[in-house]
């Protein structure tokens, strides 16, 4: 979903922007807003959604952009709202797949998708150039049922009195005129008057015929109070109340129903667009209708001043509405996975009378898929659920739902698309990347953050990977038309985000992989050509990004091209304990809980690693009835995202059992023993993942760089379990299938990559080779290789099988010890270890360890609101 300004997310410029100054649209910001030379826009906010938590927010906008005419897509939903951008540019749906938001680019959109409409936002203007909210209604009356005509004449058709009667006290008040009576017809009045036909064409109001009447201007930029009275104008004119239960407006301009549609939504009242042909002239009419939950809301919100149609709405609104209007997609297993759990915590009688109430018949049909849930269904289970179990109030999935149902999006599906040629418009949105368009989330151009926000200069991004998917047969072309409208911005920067998926080395033989017609090849080439057409006062960055640089051509590695390379490593202890303490703030901690403990347990592990560690620590201690997350969540987590749930229906048997302790064992007593090996943390023989039970294996500190002594003692290590097994029951299994491949890998690594072994040498050999060539080496070469493998393969077996034969008693005593109570940690471990006459492993400061012991120990399982079962 990302791609540079212009080449891809835009919208057309009659889209309606809900921004600060009113609804705006997206061809006027430069009319309402200073938009400077850099596409730079200086006081645009418009309404974003917060992707984390799903609340409204203002955000401002950095830049806008004008782009020349292309092809684009127009989608209309159910309830006829519209939105037509260019196919790569993305709006939010509801995934009837995952129940999440989801953006999808509008050529990816089928009809029968969902999307998701924004509306309540309460977003308006501030200026005040119409006097009063009651001119602000006289302006309603006026473009209902009135107009202005080139003879200086103010007219009006109206046959309701109370109308007449309120357009003439406001004239009076205001301007010191009032209407007269026409001779020509029976309901017709006018007013001619050069000095109030100018200043009502000073507040928009327009000279036009009734197919090109419009909000008035200064209408769209007032105040709430303004924009309401502007509506009740309106809706008491053209404004009917049908008989089948619904609110309808009617008008020949269609300029006008979408306006005042999404002025509505706006204000909080979803209502339905549609358009019929008119069978004396052929032309199409255009209404507005609001039914359903709205009813209410626009009569208390909006309401009618003439009185029999406020009478027969306020009858309307106080009677029992269909509750079924806005429905939620997509949440069967969202709200499964919800019921199931609350029925695990509750502690209601689940009986048949319980089954028999109208929430529980409602819930079974939803989760049957029998029926939608609506908003006011889900609002209901939401309420149930934390009634049945209070400690799901804390699941993220209870607050997703409410989050849905909140009243604050409706979903639509789609009913058409259609193809199409127009000027486009783009917006940057730094923070949130997405701003409410005609109702819709939309997403903007998604910069890179960090540099865009330091640079303050324009900023062009795109992904590698989307170059030939999106561009096929003219990547070339695009990458000239990029760099050009780069140039034209200057100072500017590029980004090219995956540039290996075009980047790859040339050559290889054949079409397809890298040949001179290739796509990728073509697209490349262009590249270098641009990035060597560069002259020095052009001030133009290229930067790209990558997670496979060996693979990347090295003409695109020159210098004068890119030339300076960043790396981002995984993070460091100190890093992960920060990273740990971001994902936790908003999180509820015991006294008890020490990152510093937890952010050693995890090394490798990237920042989202971490998040999921938090996540999962909290989904923990939510299940187990607790309202704060214990240092004895966090640890159960990290071993949940290292290693994968426990399998409790996988049940070992005995046999089973007594040959995972032994292996384990086997592990951890050869990682005691040899010097090089890095300390045992944890073993277990309860099932995690594909695993039958696991040790953990922690170093004292973290290193980067490796010896060939720790890689020897590693291979052992891994080969400890497979040993154990050959010793102690003269037969092998199947469970060290993953451990010969870790010590394959190890091995093949030292005689390979790091030039390890005695025998080959410091060669570096690429045993991955070409797609047709094979690896560029001799098979002589490759025989050698592979025996140098399997010796250092057999050197680690031999040295385990040493280490367990001298130890055999130990083993056997801490095997049988493991298979009573399936759980070691260090601190147990250890004490075992001095029993049976091994000295465990140290830190070099042994003062350190022993100020820090109390903290590396693991807590135990909270008592309160846990039932804890001794293992059998």
């Amino acid at each position: 979903m990302q791609g540079p300004p212009g080449s891809g997310k835009c919208v057309t410029g009659d889209t309606q922007l809900l921004t600060n100054k009113g609804l705006i649209r997206m061809d006027d910001v430069p009319k309402y807003f200073t938009v400077r030379p850099d596409n730079t826009v200086e006081g645009l906010d418009v309404v974003a959604i917060d992707p984390k938590t799903l609340e409204w927010k203002k955000s401002q906008t950095s830049h806008w952009y004008k782009l020349p005419e292309t092809s684009t897509i127009r989608l209309e939903t159910e309830l006829g709202i519209p939105i037509e951008g260019t196919p790569e540019h993305p709006i939010v749906i509801m995934s009837e797949e995952t129940g999440q938001f989801e953006f999808r680019h509008i050529d990816q959109i089928k009809v029968g998708d969902w999307a998701v409409i924004g509306y309540d936002h309460q977003s308006f203007g501030t200026y005040t150039k119409i006097p009063h909210p009651d001119v602000a209604y006289l302006l309603g009356v006026l473009v209902g049922d009135g107009c202005l005509t080139i003879k200086d004449r103010i007219c009006l058709s109206t046959a309701d009195p109370e109308i007449l009667n309120q357009v003439q006290d406001i004239l009076s008040r205001f301007y010191d005129v009032q209407l007269t009576k026409q001779s020509g017809g029976k309901y017709d009045y006018e007013l001619q008057s050069i000095k109030v036909k100018k200043i009502l064409l000073g507040f928009g109001l327009q000279e036009v015929y009734a197919r090109h009447k419009a909000v008035p201007e200064w209408v769209r930029l007032a105040p709430r109070e303004y924009v309401v009275a502007f509506l009740r104008g309106l809706f008491d004119t053209d404004g009917s109340v049908e008989k089948k239960g619904a609110i309808q407006l009617s008008s020949a301009s269609s300029v006008l129903i979408h306006e005042v549609s999404y002025t509505l939504l706006n204000l909080g009242i979803v209502n339905k667009m549609y358009a019929r042909k008119k069978k004396y002239n052929k032309q199409n009419q255009y209404y507005i209708t609001v039914y359903g939950d709205f009813l209410s809301r626009f009569n208390d919100y909006i309401g009618f001043s003439v009185a029999r149609k406020h009478e027969r709405l306020s009858l309307l609104a106080s009677k029992q509405r269909n509750t079924n209007i806005n429905r939620i997609p997509g949440q069967i297993q969202t709200m499964s996975s919800v019921w199931q759990s609350a029925k695990e915590m509750t502690e209601v009688n689940l009986d048949r009378a319980f089954y028999r109430q109208n929430f529980a018949k409602n819930t079974l049909r939803q989760l049957h898929g029998d029926r939608l849930p609506s908003v006011s269904s889900m609002q209901t289970f939401v309420a149930q659920v934390t009634q049945m179990a209070p400690q799901m109030a804390m699941s993220s999935d209870v607050a997703y739902l409410q989050r849905l149902a909140s009243g604050e999006f409706f979903f639509t599906q789609v009913k058409s698309r259609t193809d199409g040629q127009a000027v486009v418009y783009d917006l940057t949105v730094p923070g949130p990347h997405n701003y409410i368009a005609n109702g819709l989330i939309n997403h903007n151009t998604l910069l890179a953050r960090a540099v865009a926000g330091e640079a303050h200069v324009p900023f062009f991004h795109l992904s590698g990977s989307e170059f030939v998917e999106m561009f096929v047969g003219v990547g070339a072309s695009r990458v000239r038309d990029l760099f050009q409208m780069a140039k034209k911005s200057s100072p500017a920067i590029i980004f090219i985000d995956e540039i290996d998926a075009i980047g790859r080395h040339r050559g290889g033989g054949g079409p397809g992989m890298g040949g001179g017609n290739d796509e990728r090849e073509q697209t490349l080439n262009q590249i270098l050509v641009e990035m060597d057409g560069f002259e020095p006062n052009e001030k133009l960055i290229v930067m790209a990004a990558t997670n496979r640089p060996d693979v990347l051509d090295s003409a695109l590695l020159r210098p004068g091209r890119f030339d300076r390379r960043v790396t981002l490593d995984l993070p460091d202890i100190n890093e992960r304990e920060e990273i740990l303490g971001i994902h936790g703030k908003k999180k509820p901690f015991a006294e008890d809980v020490a990152l510093r403990v937890i952010a050693e347990r995890t090394p490798g592990m990237s920042g989202a690693d971490l998040a999921n560690v938090m996540n999962e620590a909290s989904i923990l201690a939510a299940r187990e009835n607790r309202t704060k997350v214990s240092q004895y969540d966090l640890v159960r987590s990290v071993e949940k995202v290292m290693l994968g749930p426990e399998r409790k229906s996988h049940i070992l048997s005995p046999e089973e059992k007594n040959i995972t302790a032994y292996h384990e064992m086997g592990h951890a007593l050869v990682a005691s023993v040899l010097p090089y090996a890095d300390p045992v943390h944890k073993i277990s023989i309860i099932s995690r993942g594909r695993a039958a039970g696991y040790t953990i294996k922690l170093p004292f500190e973290e290193r980067k760089m490796h010896s060939r002594k720790e890689f020897y003692d590693d291979i052992a290590v891994s080969l400890g379990g497979y040993a154990s097994e050959e010793l102690i029951f003269g037969d092998l299994t199947t469970g060290a299938s993953n451990d010969i491949s870790v010590a394959t890998n190890l091995a093949r690594n030292m005689v390979m990559r790091f030039g390890m072994s005695r025998e080959v040498g410091p060669v570096a050999f690429d045993d991955r080779g070409g797609t047709f060539h094979g690896p560029d080496y001799s098979q002589e070469v490759a025989a050698k290789l592979d025996s140098e493998t399997t010796r250092l393969l057999k050197e680690g077996h031999k040295k385990a099988l040493e280490v367990l034969i001298k130890h055999k008693p130990a083993l056997h005593a801490m095997s049988k010890y493991l298979t009573e109570v399936e759980t070691m940690e260090q601190e147990e471990f250890e004490k075992l270890l001095l029993m049976n006459g091994i000295t465990p492993k140290q830190r070099k400061n042994s003062a350190e360890k022993d100020k820090n012991n109390a903290e590396r120990q693991i807590p135990e399982a909270p008592k309160e609101g846990i039932e804890i079962v001794p293992h059998d």
